[in-house]
């Protein structure tokens, strides 16, 4: 298979491998075999991984491309959840993906361009962000292991809080189908890992919270391949702030 009928047909190639991780992550909760559950959303990162080096798009992504990485080695550590020791390293790597692209998107957000109102808008929905993942934390205070996994994971709350209102100034100065697609990826992909949450420390009936969190993560990477590969204009692919 060349690259050129990979990109013409990656929609229903990467739809088909998401319906059979989806059922595999079912059927394998259903069995009580997490640690098969857990691994497959690594599987399915993997192949992103491979499908973005395989269309020749892995050096045009610098930021986004490390964002895959961070993403697989957390969720390898959380393949392990019940070793607690293990946690800890999983939140840093989630911490380090959100912070590439928080550095990505930091170079995009024109500040200083916006109108004042424009601007008061957007640190409305910041604070309300903010006190909504002040809410979460407070919650996750109770199943928190020790005070330095307490820490990460308030620090954790506050990028995701940051890479939310970077990323909707993106959309809002660019405004195209790309821009777009990244802010589809980015709410579904924040969502999962708020139901995935929410099933791991049993905040939620667990099928329903990690059964939801798996398809919004299939579909989110789907989202992020597809913005990896269409056409953008030079100014709008994420780079390095510096």
């Amino acid at each position: 298979m060349s690259p050129k009928y990979f990109i013409k047909n990656y929609k229903f190639i990467i739809g088909i491998i998401g319906l059979v991780i989806f059922a595999l992550s079912v059927w394998s909760e259903i069995m009580g075999q997490m640690i098969v559950f857990r691994s497959l959303r690594v599987i399915f990162g993997l192949a992103l991984i491979a499908f973005v080096v395989f269309v020749n798009k892995w050096n045009t992504n610098t930021v986004l491309k490390y964002f895959l990485i961070s993403t697989c080695a957390a969720s390898f550590f959380v393949m392990f959840f019940e070793i607690a020791i293990l946690i800890v390293p999983a939140v840093i790597f989630n911490i380090l993906a959100y912070s590439f692209l928080t550095l990505g998107l930091y170079r995009k957000a024109y500040f200083i361009k916006l109108k004042w109102y424009i601007l008061l808008g957007f640190f409305g929905i910041m604070s309300i962000n903010f006190y909504l993942m002040i809410v979460v934390v407070d919650v996750l205070q109770e199943v928190s292991l020790n005070t330095l996994h307490s820490t990460l994971l308030a620090i954790n709350t506050f990028v995701i809080a940051t890479t939310a209102l970077l990323a909707l100034i993106y959309n809002y100065f660019y405004s195209s189908r790309s821009s777009m697609t990244f802010i589809v990826f980015l709410t579904l992909y924040i969502f999962s890992e708020f139901f995935r949450a929410l099933g791991y420390y049993d905040l939620m009936p667990g099928y329903y919270a990690l059964s939801t969190g798996r398809a919004l993560f299939i579909i989110s990477f789907g989202a992020l391949f597809h913005y990896m590969v269409i056409d953008k204009k030079a100014d709008e692919i994420l780079k390095w702030p510096f």
